[in-house]
């Protein structure tokens, strides 16, 4: 009976390691080298406060110091940008087609951009007031959310 419980509570320890190790915080030097030059050139003000690695999807979340977190595929292409309750810098923003500037400019005049979504049919975009919005690839107004 001893040995069987003993057994359990190791096994169950095992898999617990194992799941943590999966998704254990990262040295910088392990960051995809795209990934830093993006963070270089669009945070370059702030430090990395936490980078984590998860191996079953292979992608990189990366926490910086002013709250803004970053998330990558293995290669280091962001898919997404979510500054909280911070506003994303305009070299960001500047990374999104005209035509999606201009529908929020037009729509939602004096409304700071905190997340960007990068999907399969386009962006998602969230705005300082819950509004989320979707657009497509081109940039063309998709819905409201």
């Amino acid at each position: 009976m001893i040995r069987k419980l003993l057994l359990i509570i190791f096994l169950f320890s095992f898999l617990t390691s194992v799941e943590v190790a999966a998704q254990r915080p990262q040295a910088k030097e392990n960051i995809p080298e795209k990934a830093l030059q993006f963070l270089e050139k669009h945070f370059k003000n702030y430090e990395i406060y936490r980078a984590k690695y998860d191996k079953k999807s292979g992608e990189w979340e990366i926490k910086l110091q002013s709250g803004h977190e970053i998330e990558f595929d293995y290669d280091g292409n962001w898919f997404e940008i979510d500054g909280e309750t911070n506003p994303l810098p305009k070299s960001i923003i500047d990374l999104l087609p005209v035509s999606i500037m201009h529908y929020i400019a037009k729509n939602y005049p004096r409304r700071a951009i905190l997340k960007i979504e990068r999907e399969s049919y386009g962006y998602e975009i969230e705005l300082s007031n819950s509004v989320e919005l979707q657009f497509s690839k081109t940039g063309k107004f998709l819905k409201e959310d």
